[in-house]
């Protein structure tokens, strides 16, 4: 772990200390001029001058500091290995992941990326299921899609027809924030060849991937975090994961960060943090014979399609051109049932706008929601300028 640069800050924590200089210790800071090698105490946490300065340190809370690094996940189905082709292992499940963020997330379901810099223990484990033939079954490691360690395993002997062929490989690697590790397994049966799976209750050795951080507790983690961006949230959460889930990687229509409550006692524990919402807008001016009922306009909506089950707050409305004394309704359908409606009364030629706020609205996953129409006597109704936003307020 390097320690901060002198030139932007004159105090640094004493876990950064690399040694080097005379010490003197100061006890409780107090207004004052330093130098290098003075030692304070402020707020609880002792310092280290690292140039000439008369300000006080810059308090590092408590809560910024991170447990030790570490992370575990597993490949809980058998993946087939083509014939001589050194292939990334795909996990699919998290034993843990301990640090000021995540090391793994779905979207790239191979890799194990560096949170906070330093040297690690990296290790796996690759169980090949058994087929006589051929001479290697390997697992190999690789730093930023490079290998840069002797693979593990077995090669030149035939393997067992019916027992396992296990290939274990561990090594020790110093790395940088956003570098990243992947497991890749070889084999040379002749043919595709499955893996055996690892599961969370007895087989927890077969096909399993882990870093963690060797020596005591680190300074401030680094700036680039794994947040998971994609079209799903991560499957095996841990308490306080962030996650940003999207409708589309590379032109999304909307942008939604959660968090993961663990303690939360609902069933939908990705609490909404900010995010663009869903939405749907129809400017166009439409005119319609109402004649009874629920009426979808002649541009049906507008209308989304809800993509993840969970509690939602919807916002929706527009203009009316009102073409006789009645009452005229926006009409919010949620699954093909009306759930709200909104609009005024109102005399022949009158223009108004209506828009409505309704709140926590518990929606399951590939429900349509779409405005519809309606009023209290039968006649023409002129609409314009529509819109329907959806903005989760907690999700599955």
């Amino acid at each position: 772990m390097s320690t901060p640069n002198p030139g932007t800050t004159p105090w640094v924590p004493m876990w950064n200390l690399n040694g080097g200089m005379d010490l003197r210790y100061n006890g409780a800071w107090q207004a004052g001029n330093y130098y290098d090698g003075d030692v304070v105490v402020y707020q609880g946490v002792t310092y280290l001058c690292v140039r000439p300065t008369n300000k006080a340190p810059t308090p590092w809370a408590p809560g910024q500091l991170v447990v030790q690094p570490s992370v575990r996940v597993y490949r809980s189905t058998a993946q087939s290995i083509a014939h001589a082709t050194t292939t990334p292992v795909i996990f699919d499940s998290v034993r843990w992941d301990q640090g000021p963020s995540a090391h793994w997330n779905i979207n790239n379901p191979t890799r194990l990326t560096c949170q906070v810099a330093g040297t690690y223990l990296v290790w796996g484990n690759v169980s090949w299921a058994g087929v006589a033939a051929g001479v290697y079954r390997q697992s190999l490691i690789r730093v930023n899609g490079v290998q840069i360690a002797a693979p593990g395993g077995t090669w030149s002997f035939t393997p067992s027809g019916t027992q396992a062929t296990i290939a274990p490989i561990s090594t020790i690697l110093n790395l940088n924030v956003g570098d990243y590790v992947e497991l890749t397994a070889y084999q040379d049966s002749g043919a595709a060849l499955s893996t055996n799976a690892s599961d969370g209750v007895n087989n927890r050795w077969q096909n399993e991937f882990g870093m963690a951080l060797l020596g005591g507790m680190q300074g401030p983690p680094g700036l680039a975090a794994n947040l998971n961006y994609g079209t799903t949230l991560p499957p095996s959460p841990a308490d306080g994961q962030e996650a940003v889930l999207v409708d589309s990687i590379t032109n999304p229509t909307y942008q939604w960060r959660f968090r993961y409550n663990a303690g939360s006692t609902s069933s939908y524990k990705w609490e909404f943090v900010g995010g663009t919402p869903l939405s749907n807008e129809i400017a166009t001016q439409e005119g319609f014979s109402y004649t009874g009922g629920y009426m979808d306009s002649p541009t049906v909506g507008p209308q989304v399609t809800v993509p993840r089950a969970g509690e939602y707050q919807i916002e929706y409305g527009g203009g009316i051109v009102l073409s006789a004394t009645n009452y005229w309704y926006y009409n919010l359908n949620i699954g093909g049932v009306q759930s709200d409606q909104w609009g005024p009364y109102g005399t022949n030629g009158n223009n108004t706008v209506v828009w409505r706020k309704v709140s926590r609205r518990i929606i399951a996953a590939g429900v349509l929601v779409k405005i519809q129409y309606s009023a209290g006597l039968t006649g023409n109704m002129t609409i314009y300028n529509r819109g329907l936003h959806i903005t989760p307020v907690r999700v599955a």
